[in-house]
């Protein structure tokens, strides 16, 4: 069994579904190809486009999706796609099976990434689901296992006049930071931790707890601080959106003056209650002599950090 491949048509394409023909089939064992090498059968979808773990800032880290796809008016073939995983490998993107339009029918596109199968396969994940409507579920998702979440949609494209189809994918987590910085002198945290968090969650058109007793996230590794910044946890925090009012933040550090000091804080979130779905959040607190500071928090949309949305091209073959 041979999977269906295109060959990627410029570096900065993300995904391209391109769908083109009369009635609908599926094709397995078959290969295609991208233009310049061989002839992609006449009205077969395609994918071209965009590797990665962790949060996903450039549509060039797209390295696999799940697809769900559905037309209307219904018949026993409406479902086109169901959680079909779309990958790239050596510069191609695969996929078991070819599907063609049919004239007469409205298409509806829903895309996951990181794949499904991924994400139930790897522990990540107990259960995903998404029918005609678009209307997604997941059940269980752990948060620390440190992938992100993104979905995008595509609707209302007519088998007649067959168009390619673009994605554009937005981040259905929060990402958080915890930056610290040193004035004068220097210092190193040699513990942080979050308590209370909210780390497993359902989602279900919102975000529900799924956690059975409160959960913490640490890092004990040496974090030396400088004028300019480090994040305390070696890195962003991917984190399923909740309430903050119940969420604390501690750490334990040296200073170039003083050993074995140990702090606690608990953070103020009186101006920032909830951590929001793709939105992306910065704390920053300053170590000066004896004194921590904590700046005011800032908040920004996620896709708006990297300079707009995860855009997936859309380039005809």
């Amino acid at each position: 069994m041979r999977k269906t491949t295109v060959h990627i048509l410029s570096i900065t394409t993300s995904v391209l579904l391109t769908m083109a023909g009369a009635s609908f089939t599926v094709i397995s064992c078959t290969k295609t190809t991208a233009p310049g090498t061989e002839a992609s059968p006449e009205g077969a979808i395609t994918f071209s486009g965009v590797d990665t773990k962790a949060a996903v800032e450039d549509a060039s880290e797209i390295s696999e999706f799940s697809v769900w796809g559905y037309y209307t008016p219904e018949d026993a073939s409406s479902a086109v796609f169901n959680k079909v995983k779309v990958t790239k490998e050596d510069n191609q993107w695969e996929y078991d099976g070819l599907r063609f339009w049919q004239s007469g029918k409205q298409y509806n596109f829903y895309a996951l990434y990181p794949a499904v199968e991924t994400l139930t396969t790897g522990g990540v994940a107990e259960d995903i689901t998404c029918d005609a409507s678009g209307a997604l579920s997941i059940t269980g998702f752990d948060s620390t296992k440190g992938h992100d979440l993104m979905t995008a949609s595509c609707t209302g494209m007519l088998g007649s006049d067959p168009q390619p189809v673009a994605f554009t994918f937005s981040h259905m987590l929060s990402k958080v930071s915890i930056i610290g910085k040193v004035q004068g002198g220097s210092a190193t945290v040699t513990s942080a931790m979050l308590t209370d968090l909210i780390v497993v969650g359902n989602y279900n058109k919102s975000w529900s707890n799924s956690n059975t007793s409160n959960t913490s996230v640490s890092n004990d590794s040496d974090t030396e601080l400088s004028a300019l910044g480090a994040n305390v946890f070696g890195k962003d925090m991917l984190l399923v959106p909740q309430s903050t009012n119940a969420v604390k933040f501690s750490i334990e550090y040296n200073t170039d003056t003083e050993t074995g000091k140990t702090e606690t804080f608990s953070l103020s979130f009186s101006e920032i209650p909830n951590w929001e779905p793709g939105k992306s959040y910065r704390y920053t607190f300053t170590i000066i002599g004896d004194y921590i500071v904590f700046d005011d928090p800032t908040v920004r949309g996620w896709n708006d950090a990297v300079g707009g949305n995860v855009v997936i091209d859309v380039t005809q073959p």
